[in-house]
């Protein structure tokens, strides 16, 4: 699962197949014990070149990245969030909107269970929508060194991290909890935009028009 969201599929095919190649050396080497002179040598060396051979040609996931990259700033594009960048956020709060950055990592268990259980749920999207918020993904799943520094810069070592800013104070931005309810969310989403809950349950006055 790791590796197909770090290489895609074509990754994890060329990772299975050096499993496959590791299971052959390794018969192979074991093979070879019950063999003498030069029939061991021959059997050894047939093993040490199989997972070398292998290694060498399934192991090499440079384009199938660069593939799911290119496909993933699509599909972020098109899915209502986009690759998460400074510059965006900025002229997304220039332009009065509230701003969400969702810092994960593929192989980060947290940030898929909230992915799952809180951001994909209908009334936080409705509420997305309804305050107009830009919403961004930081992916830190090869470690980037501009996600790794914002997330010192907020006292993080690692993900999950959720950052929501508000155009009116876009220098204070809040921080919420490594595991999100849905009501946390709205409820941070709601301050961003300027609102707050009044005495009557299940509404909310904004002072921004």
């Amino acid at each position: 699962w790791v590796m197909g969201g770090l290489a895609g599929v074509d990754g994890m095919g060329r990772l299975l197949a050096f499993l496959i190649a590791v299971g052959l050396g390794t018969w192979l080497y074991g093979q070879s014990q019950g063999l003498e002179g030069g029939r061991r040598g021959v059997t050894v060396g047939l093993a040490v070149l199989t997972l070398v051979g292998a290694g060498t040609v399934a192991l090499r996931f440079e384009e199938a990245q660069a593939s799911v990259e290119a496909r993933g700033a699509t599909a972020s594009s098109h899915g209502g969030s986009q690759p998460w960048d400074e510059a965006a956020v900025s002229a997304a709060l220039a332009a009065g909107q509230p701003v969400f950055v969702d810092f994960t990592a593929d192989w980060c268990l947290t940030c898929k269970f909230n992915e799952r259980t809180v951001l994909s749920r209908e009334d936080v999207r409705q509420a997305f929508m309804k305050h107009n918020v830009a919403f961004f993904v930081a992916d830190w799943t090869r470690r980037d060194a501009r996600i790794t520094t914002k997330l010192a810069a907020h006292g993080r070592a690692g993900v999950p991290m959720y950052l929501v800013l508000s155009p009116g104070s876009p220098d204070k931005p809040e921080v919420l909890n490594e595991l999100l309810t849905a009501d946390s969310v709205i409820q941070a989403v709601q301050r961003a935009d300027g609102c707050e809950s009044p005495l009557k349950a299940g509404s909310v006055v904004c002072a921004r028009p």
